[in-house]
């Protein structure tokens, strides 16, 4: 019987200093995998950004050997041409930046088209664009 009561009165476990200390470490490693984590995000969302600007570039180009011009928007590449070719795009890549406002519902890259060149860009302060010169 006293062997029973000598394993009930042994000490085996960890001290509450060790679980703070363990604690405090977990804690510093989940930090620090929380930004790595989210500098990756941004990492994926440039390179999304990069290939659909490249992606709609290419689109425009296209249309404008096909129609003589450029399209007065985006949404032109999504229906059959006026020569009667296929649609160039089945639909419009969202951008990842892109905030959604009252003034401004858009989730789509911007597009502008001027006399002289049309200007395909990102949300994110404009950073992101693609440049194409008339000629």
């Amino acid at each position: 019987m006293r062997r029973w009561m000598n394993a009930w009165k042994t000490e085996n476990g960890f001290t509450l200093l060790e679980l703070i200390v363990i604690v405090i470490i977990l804690s510093v490693l989940a930090g620090i995998a929380l930004v790595i984590m989210n500098a990756s995000g941004d990492a994926a969302k440039d390179a999304i950004v990069k290939a659909d600007l490249r992606m709609l570039a290419a689109a425009v180009k296209v249309y404008k050997a096909k129609e003589g011009d450029f399209p007065e928007s985006l949404d032109a590449l999504l229906v059959e041409g006026p020569k009667g070719y296929k649609p160039l795009l089945d639909e419009l890549p969202m951008d990842p930046y892109a905030e959604i406002t009252e003034d401004d519902p858009s989730i789509y890259y911007n597009y502008n088209k001027t006399s002289t060149e049309v200007r395909i860009s990102s949300d994110k302060n404009g950073a992101e664009f693609i440049r194409i010169i008339k000629k």
